[in-house]
């Protein structure tokens, strides 16, 4: 999996209720951006909020704002669909 870029880190991957999340943040105080790839592909994403409920689809490269924290949720992993958001 590859989700950063140089201004954007990986913070935390983990299942949740048949899920993979993954959160990024930006560190360096600059609007950064990232490509979210799984297995060489793009990755089919959710964002979500800290208690993982759906905010709006988004799609890859994530761009994110200052300092930012994003969640976002896999939900194409290896051609097996996840839980379908509402």
């Amino acid at each position: 999996m590859q989700v950063g870029s140089d201004n954007v880190v990986l913070s935390a991957l983990y299942p949740e209720n048949g899920n993979v999340l993954a959160r990024r943040y930006e560190y360096r105080g600059r609007p950064g951006e990232a490509q979210v790839t799984l297995f060489g592909a793009a990755a089919e994403l959710t964002e979500v909020n800290l208690m993982g409920e759906f905010r709006n689809a988004v799609s890859s490269p994530l761009r994110l704002s200052p300092r930012q924290i994003q969640t976002v949720r896999l939900d194409d992993i290896a051609g097996v669909r996840s839980h379908e958001h509402p």
